[in-house]
């Protein structure tokens, strides 16, 4: 498929692009055009830019790991000149530009040009330069029950809990507090996490006595006490029960608020694009934000953080932590 037009090519990136947009980067030395001359200069460029992903054209036999290359075959993107234009983008900085796009990374070989110039046809290599593909993730099967699970920072004042118990044949984490002291789990995931984007998924359930209080909290952000609490938190959610009904929502109850059932398993599941700085939330396979704009924001995801609340009676488990930067 050719894009025919500049206005046909934003039609195409609003309905195909929406919170998964085309980011452009040039990386290392360009060369720019200064008293008559060209010069280097090593100014980084990104940004997104109107375009689509045409097709995949052919094959080329490179080795495996060569600069980069994983993947044989090519992608076409079209994007709009004059928002690489705006960019500062030239045709010189062919040979180190690269575009992001559907949690991938694509190396920049070749270009030419449609519409009177007005649209640019980038050709593309798939490549592993920046970014690994992977899934990991908690379920502490491997924990022994009773003691704090391995590979997180946990924090256990006196008379409370956090450990690794039974929830029918699986193993989980259980947390209760005590009446003025609360437990914390940090699920490290600060060594993981990679790309351009990514999911962050976990279970969890309250049981026990419930009161019409604040249950517990949920943080993910660069933080693993909560006594810490600052702007290197992205997302703050707070498990809370009103009126007999539970709820999870963040921290101004701004963003979203949900009911949800005790004892019953809860699955949320955050996905974060780091380059164009928005979220979304997604409960129980229900979209609850979509697209929500963070760039304010600066924290980087390091610490899925789970916090007691308090002389709540009610036990916190959580269960199958996982980072996914599957490409989709």
């Amino acid at each position: 498929m050719g894009i025919v037009s500049d206005f046909q090519l934003v039609q195409l990136d609003n309905e195909r692009n929406k919170g998964n947009p085309v980011i452009v980067e040039v990386l290392g030395t360009q060369e720019r055009l200064a008293g008559g001359k060209h010069v280097s200069t090593t100014t980084n460029i990104i940004g997104r830019v109107r375009g689509v992903a045409v097709t995949n054209r052919g094959t080329r036999n490179m080795k495996p790991g060569e600069d980069g290359i994983r993947f044989a075959g090519t992608r076409e993107f079209q994007v709009r000149k004059k928002d690489l234009v705006a960019l500062g983008i030239t045709d010189r900085d062919e040979k180190n530009m690269r575009v992001y796009h559907s949690n991938m990374v694509y190396r920049v070989t070749g270009q030419s040009w449609l519409d009177r110039e007005k649209i640019v046809r980038l050709f593309t290599e798939r490549t592993r330069d920046d970014y690994p593909v992977f899934t990991a993730k908690w379920d502490f099967e491997g924990d022994t029950v009773g003691v704090a699970p391995a590979n997180c920072t946990v924090t256990v004042p006196t008379g409370t809990t956090a450990a690794v118990a039974t929830d029918g044949a699986t193993k989980v984490v259980a947390m209760t507090n005590a009446a003025t002291l609360c437990p914390q789990v940090s699920v490290d995931v600060l060594d993981v996490i990679e790309g351009p984007a990514i999911t962050i998924g976990f279970d969890f359930k309250i049981t026990g006595a419930i009161a019409d209080d604040m249950v517990g909290a949920i943080l993910l952000g660069g933080i693993t006490d909560i006594a810490n609490i600052d702007s290197n938190v992205l997302l703050y959610m707070v498990i809370e029960r009103v009126a007999g009904m539970l709820h999870l929502k963040d921290l101004t109850g701004a963003i979203f608020d949900t009911t949800f059932t005790a004892s019953s398993w809860v699955r949320v599941d955050v996905l974060i694009n780091a380059r164009t700085h928005i979220l979304s939330i997604v409960v129980d396979d229900v979209v609850l934000v979509d697209d929500l704009d963070v760039s304010a924001i600066t924290a980087v995801v390091k610490h899925v953080l789970f916090v007691g609340h308090a002389a709540s009676a009610a036990t916190i488990k959580f269960d199958n932590v996982e980072v996914d930067c599957i490409a989709r």
